[in-house]
């Protein structure tokens, strides 16, 4: 039972990630200001810099088909939905995470790209604009790179991104894989979300706590509205999904 234990021990300090010089994760904007009524952005700029009322934390990877079919519908939700007539976005912090399946050949090179992307202008927007691309050419990576090698895969991958988003650029591309092939960031992200025993994806954690991801934007509303009008209540664990 002890060199069990131990056994045990070693194994987690070996997958215990170092603190990360900043907090993890890319955090959802939306909603530009000229799509608002008047009325709608004076009660926007008067909310400003208060403390979102709901977190969600968004575990993904990015060559996951079920990742793939959740990202419109939270993305509609947060794009369209308004509460006390500004937008959600104002009462929601939602902060997506990494998290590469090795089962998923790829993965880990889409994840290492989208940190690239991430950091390159320090600008989460593109994040998600890389998001949507490698989703919307999932297929291509999947099943259809299934023969090609890592290199031909990143040189791919280089290529068809910087032409199809703007600020990004072939050879700037080519040159992160070939300059940090282990992918720290990428590696880190996934430890942190090992870490914080994530088993699936996509993951959805409410105020830091597991719950089902849902399906349509009512469902969104049916989850989120009691924690943004202040109605949840502690006890009601209907909604978690409690580990047995």
């Amino acid at each position: 039972k002890t060199c069990i234990a131990l056994v045990f021990l070693v194994a987690f300090a070996l997958c215990t990630p170092k603190v990360p010089n900043a907090p993890d994760g890319y955090t959802y904007t939306t909603f530009p200001a000229k799509e608002l009524k008047s009325e709608q952005i004076i009660n926007s700029n008067n909310h400003a810099g208060t403390k979102p009322q709901v977190r969600l934390d968004v575990y993904e990877d990015l060559l996951c088909i079920d990742c793939k079919n959740f990202k419109p519908v939270i993305k509609e939700y947060l794009d369209t939905e308004t509460f006390n007539g500004v937008p959600v976005t104002e009462y929601i912090e939602s902060v997506h995470h990494l998290f590469p399946w090795s089962f998923h050949h790829h993965a880990f090179l889409a994840a290492q790209l989208a940190t690239f992307v991430g950091a390159q202008n320090h600008n989460d927007t593109e994040y998600f604009m890389f998001a949507d691309w490698i989703y919307s050419v999932q297929d291509d990576y999947n099943a259809g790179a299934k023969e090609l090698s890592r290199p031909e895969v990143e040189e791919k991958m280089c290529a068809e991104a910087s032409q199809a988003l703007d600020f990004l650029n072939e050879q700037d591309c080519i040159d992160s894989f070939r300059n940090n092939p282990r992918g720290e960031d990428a590696r880190l992200s996934w430890k942190l979300g090992a870490y914080n025993a994530i088993r699936e994806t996509p993951t959805l954690l409410l105020n830091g706590i597991q719950v089902p991801a849902p399906e349509t934007v009512e469902e969104f509303r049916t989850l989120l509205t009691p924690y943004l009008n202040g109605t949840a209540s502690f006890v009601d664990n209907t909604v978690l999904e409690i580990p047995q």
